[in-house]
């Protein structure tokens, strides 16, 4: 079986896609060592540099399998900025003007399940295999943030 690396072509347009981790520690950031309700003994990170930043979790909606419709029949405008995967030579955009209100999507692509990520915060959009040993994992905001 491929890697998931080999499996997900990512092309980004519009903005620079970036990952860079410019995360917000200034007042507004709240205690650290934050769970919101998560279990961290098994972190691979120093949990006292985790903080809760922004919404709580589950604060902002992740869009589930969200309806995919054809160039033809979208509503947006042929220079919208998206982040677009290509799964096994099955292509889908992901406007980031949506991204912006969820973050997360819980999609499925050319068989595979992914998951499509958009930080407005630090500017960094990806895609991941949502396959975590063997089991399709469902993702949705942590209202975390490392450093």
């Amino acid at each position: 079986m491929k890697e998931p690396a080999d499996r997900i072509r990512v092309v980004a347009s519009g903005l620079p896609m970036v990952c860079l981790s410019i995360a917000a520690t200034g007042e507004s950031a709240g205690p650290q060592g934050a769970s919101n309700g998560f279990s961290l003994e098994e972190a691979i990170v120093d949990v006292r540099e985790i903080i809760a930043a922004g919404p709580g979790r589950d604060s902002i909606p992740a869009l589930v399998h969200p309806r995919a419709l054809s160039v033809a029949d979208s509503p947006w405008p042929g220079d919208v900025w998206v982040i677009g995967v290509d799964v096994g030579g099955e292509a889908r955009a992901y406007p980031l003007a949506v991204l912006n209100g969820y973050e997360f999507v819980n999609d499925t692509l050319g068989g595979l399940p992914i998951l499509v990520s958009d930080c407005p915060r630090c500017a960094a959009g990806m895609v991941f295999d949502r396959i975590l040993d063997g089991r399709t994992r469902q993702f949705g905001v942590s209202g975390l943030i490392f450093r």
